[in-house]
């Protein structure tokens, strides 16, 4: 059904609304995905926690440089925030209800920084 809500946000909302009813046991899942971050730049994820579950979202850098990781919800209010650091960050939330979180990955550096974003 995800793949029917295209990019329309409320019934992205509703899709995730209905999958959080559905009876599962509980199941362990990480996904993660790779990016290069140019100088200055700053990237920008937009990702859908369930309320009521714990997340966990974990920045790990190539280690040539520091970035920094910052965590909001839909209202745009900081929920986790780190400063630049060279070492891996680990955010764990859990949110009162469903919703879309933001997660902005800076590179204050003046190199290229690779990172992985695994979250649960």
């Amino acid at each position: 059904m995800r793949n029917l809500a295209g990019e329309d946000p409320d019934l992205q909302d509703l899709v995730f609304d209905l999958d959080a009813q559905l009876p599962r046991g509980r199941t362990h899942v990480a996904v993660e995905a790779r990016a290069d971050l140019a100088p200055g730049q700053t990237d920008e994820w937009r990702l859908p926690l369930f309320g009521e579950v714990a997340a966990e979202i974990a920045l790990i850098g190539d280690g040539d440089g520091a970035l920094q990781m910052t965590i909001r919800d839909e209202g745009g209010n900081t929920v986790c925030t780190s400063p630049p650091t060279a070492e891996a960050v680990l955010c764990r939330l859990t949110p009162a209800r469903n919703g879309f979180f933001t997660v902005l990955i800076a590179n204050p550096g003046a190199t290229v920084n690779s990172y992985r974003l695994i979250g649960n």
